[in-house]
């Protein structure tokens, strides 16, 4: 949820001034009205430490969510009132934090109040999106449904964010594993021999010499190095975090890198698409599904398409207009003209969301195919480096005694 900070005039004609945590725009204004203020100015405020909320230990997994809101839909579809269904879950749960917040939701339907309002309360546990598509389906009576179509979304959105995750990482860790190869050999193996080499009088071949180099450096200042690269890259990680600049950088550089680029780019595309097809199916409107989005991805170029996206309906425009840029795929483009043209806009992102899915399935195996061979080959490269080093300087001496 977001803060907004409101200026308002009361049913008595007086001005208001005050903050409220919301999932959008729009929902800050439905927010504001509830308390019998007309809203004039309505602005989303950067949240800080002092006024952040902190729900390290109120988190609860998606594979949590997913189960509850399958089993939840297999309750309500057998006739049981959602009151019960809810009492039901709560009894049955068996992670204390949720188990929790279960049985504060069963006591506030208890009270009367609906099962989106008691969602609201706990944006750690229930998204936002999902209170939103919730409260429509309330209103549509449609709940069963929704639930079954939530748990689907948010199981193929976990999938999706566990693929692009292990594209972008697997590279990562393939490269650290050989360096950390490399490594050991160099601070544990080579010292055994530096000693022996030194006492040589004959002349060392350059590729020892520079093992000897490499493994005293890494023996001497290993640690200020990995203090000094830690230091780095925590420095960078809150520059990130406070720079828009650097963190727009950063992923316009993520979505022009060679395979990883085209990954990430069909990952947040189908995160996006995905997220949006579910609200539109759920009869949220168009803008507040282009908004909640936008929030849904993760990367600020991919945020900026979706808000211009939003920006464009509320205009008049059509979303193909804004969906024609350069860097989205052509058959995007197309589909979205074609559900637009045909009126069957949501059906249409729900295709390209699976298409994207499985082509980054596709391209997260290839990467792994690649990529395990040819990490192979590097670490039998620095091997046979390192042992060459130790191995031309024993055959010289060998020779030289043998002489």
């Amino acid at each position: 949820m977001a803060i907004y900070v409101y200026e308002g005039i009361n049913t008595q004609g007086q001005r208001k001034k005050g903050t409220i945590r919301a999932h959008s725009q729009i929902n800050a204004h439905e927010l504001i009205k509830k308390k019998k203020i007309k809203p004039l100015v309505v602005n989303e405020q950067a949240e800080s430490l002092a006024n952040r909320e902190i729900n390290l230990f109120n988190k609860v997994s998606t594979k949590l969510l997913v189960g509850y809101l399958q089993q939840f839909a297999i309750l309500i579809s057998s006739g049981v009132s959602v009151l019960q269904s809810s009492e039901m879950l709560a009894s049955q749960e068996k992670n204390k934090v949720f188990k929790k917040k279960l049985v504060k939701i069963a006591d506030g339907i208890e009270k009367g109040r609906s099962l989106s309002d008691n969602y609201e309360e706990m944006p750690e546990v229930f998204p936002p999106m999902l209170t939103a598509v919730i409260q429509a389906s309330e209103k549509a009576g449609t709940l069963e449904p929704t639930l079954k179509q939530m748990a689907d979304y948010y199981e193929r959105v976990q999938k999706s964010k566990s693929s692009l995750a292990t594209a972008m990482i697997y590279p990562l860790m393939m490269i650290l594993f050989a360096l950390g190869v490399a490594v050991f050999l160099l601070v544990s193996i080579v010292p055994m021999f530096v000693q022996m080499f030194e006492d040589l009088e004959s002349p060392l071949p350059g590729i020892t010499k520079a093992c000897m180099w490499l493994s005293n450096f890494l023996t001497g200042s290993g640690l200020s190095l990995l203090i000094g690269c830690i230091m780095v890259g925590l420095g960078f990680r809150v520059l990130k975090s406070r720079s828009n600049q650097v963190k727009r950088w950063l992923d316009t550089t993520k979505l022009k890198l060679p395979i990883l680029g085209e990954l990430n780019l069909k990952g947040e595309l189908s995160i996006g698409l995905s997220t949006m097809s579910s609200l539109l199916a759920s009869s949220v409107p168009v803008v507040e599904a282009l908004e909640m989005s936008q929030k849904a991805v993760s990367n600020m170029i991919i945020k900026e398409l979706f808000n211009r996206g939003r920006l464009k309906i509320e205009e008049g425009g059509k979303l193909s207009e804004v969906f024609s840029d350069r860097l989205v795929p052509q058959m995007m483009t197309s589909m979205i003209l074609v559900g637009e043209n045909t009126g069957r806009l949501d059906a249409m992102l729900v295709k390209l969301a699976a298409i994207y899915e499985a082509e980054v399935s596709e391209l997260t195996t290839r990467l792994k195919t690649v990529l395990e061979p040819l990490i192979i080959v590097v670490i039998c490269l620095i091997v046979g480096v390192i042992v060459m080093a130790i191995m031309l300087p024993m055959f010289a001496m060998f020779g030289a005694v043998q002489g």
